[in-house]
């Protein structure tokens, strides 16, 4: 009887192990929208919620002190916020691809200034 008890408690605990690790991770949804307003400087990214698996449709705006609220996805602050996350995305992708101001050489400081209109200085370079 001992053995059967065992048993079975160990077959319950499998199926509940089993079911559990099917379900995946819980998801992290608004569940309302808040009032608040968050200032977009302090905003460091934002996601898009969607109607589906989450009640609401929102914009998930995560501050940077680590925050996350949750605004209606239509209003006019709410879609500048996003487009000044974006610009500073794009920014920061930008600034990564171009060369530092070290990496310049001489050759293209003059072609700079060739450019600017500074002819002078470029001929007085040659006379060297």
């Amino acid at each position: 009887m001992k053995l059967f008890l065992t048993a079975a408690f160990f077959c319950v605990v499998a199926a509940t192990a089993c079911v559990s690790a099917t379900n995946g991770p819980a998801l992290s949804c608004c569940l309302t929208i808040s009032d608040t307003r968050v200032h977009p400087k302090n905003i460091v990214n934002y996601t898009v919620q969607r109607i589906g698996l989450c009640p609401v449709e929102a914009v998930v705006f995560e501050t940077r002190k680590g925050k996350k609220v949750c605004s209606e996805l239509g209003r006019n602050w709410v879609i500048r916020a996003m487009d000044k996350v974006d610009k500073e995305k794009e920014k920061r992708k930008r600034g990564r691809a171009m060369p530092g101001k070290a990496a310049r050489n001489k050759a293209s400081r003059r072609k700079q200034r060739r450019r600017r209109g500074r002819g002078e200085y470029l001929c007085a370079m040659r006379d060297r």
